[in-house]
């Protein structure tokens, strides 16, 4: 067990929360490069939003993701690029980590569930469509994947269920094209929430989790299958590898099956579609933060 409590998730003092396609997964990592950093094994800490893991308990959890190698005197440091759109999920971290600090990177929601959708389609479970998203934002929020790939850009409402949980001075908010700018700025405000000394990123220049074309749809689809969490050859190959090598050897098979072809830019119409969709919410988003969105498809007059 790493640390003393019973609770190890009590431990977690920051969380980067979101959002999906918004450099989650860069911020981790940058964060992960400071010294007294503990970063999980798991791409996503979906402890607080799987009904199965959060029954199984915080230590079962814990003991699996988190190494234990050099751990003591280290801040664990979680992401999860859902859970602001999880309010269970949100309720359930206050209520482990009440102090937690948190991370949440907006990206203009057309460019973010274009490029969410792409993540699908690289990873092998929907089928590339260029006018699949136009279709979704037509059939409205009754479609079954709507919510996955529109309603998570609907950043107001769920920044006011957000405020309903977590105190607005825990919550830290950062623009894509700011992190992508200068992660180092965002970084050290992270670092100084948390209570960590400063420190000088050496990886910044790295992009992480780049969404590019596959090599082959076939292997795409299998990978997806072998990761699915009640897959039983998943549960075997686990049973046989210890969590860190089962999960460098799913990064690897996603590695070399990605191309170096981008996916093509969106068209014109979907574009227009999604502006026109996300107007009002971008709209009510800039009112509630303050921001400057004017660079953001849906409010360039």
């Amino acid at each position: 067990m790493i640390g003393a409590t019973t609770d190890p998730v009590e431990r977690i003092r920051l969380m980067v929360i979101g959002v999906q396609k918004g450099g989650t997964t860069s911020l981790s990592h940058y964060l992960a490069e400071h010294p007294n950093v503990l970063d999980p094994f798991c791409v996503e800490f979906t402890f607080f939003t799987d009904d199965d893991e959060y029954k199984r308990g915080a230590l079962s959890y814990w003991e699996r993701f988190y190494p234990k190698e050099d751990a003591q005197g280290k801040l664990p440091v979680a992401k999860m690029s859902t859970l602001y759109c999880s309010l269970e999920g949100l309720e359930r971290l206050r209520a482990h980590a009440p102090d937690c600090q948190l991370a949440l990177v907006l990206r203009d929601p057309v460019s973010r569930a274009y490029s969410a959708y792409r993540m699908a389609c690289f990873d092998g479970w929907l089928n590339f469509d260029p006018f699949w998203l136009q279709r979704l934002v037509e059939e409205g929020p009754g479609a079954g994947l709507f919510d996955m790939f529109i309603g998570y850009g609907y950043y107001a409402q769920h920044i006011d269920r957000l405020f309903s949980v977590f105190p607005r001075e825990q919550v830290h908010l950062f623009k894509f094209e700011d992190l992508k700018q200068d992660p180092q700025k965002v970084c050290n405000v992270l670092f100084k929430a948390a209570g960590l000394m400063p420190f000088e990123l050496k990886g910044k220049e790295l992009v992480h989790n780049e969404t590019m074309m596959a090599r082959s749809s076939i292997v795409s689809q299998f990978i997806h299958w072998l990761r699915v969490e009640r897959n039983p050859m998943k549960r075997v190959v686990r049973s046989m590898l210890p969590y860190d090598k089962y999960h460098k050897l799913t990064n690897s098979l996603i590695d070399l099956n990605r191309s170096k072809r981008q996916f093509p830019p969106m068209e014109p119409g979907v574009r227009e579609a999604l502006a026109a969709h996300y107007r009002d919410h971008d709209a009510r988003l800039a009112q509630v933060l303050g921001w400057d969105l004017s660079k953001w498809t849906s409010q360039r007059s």
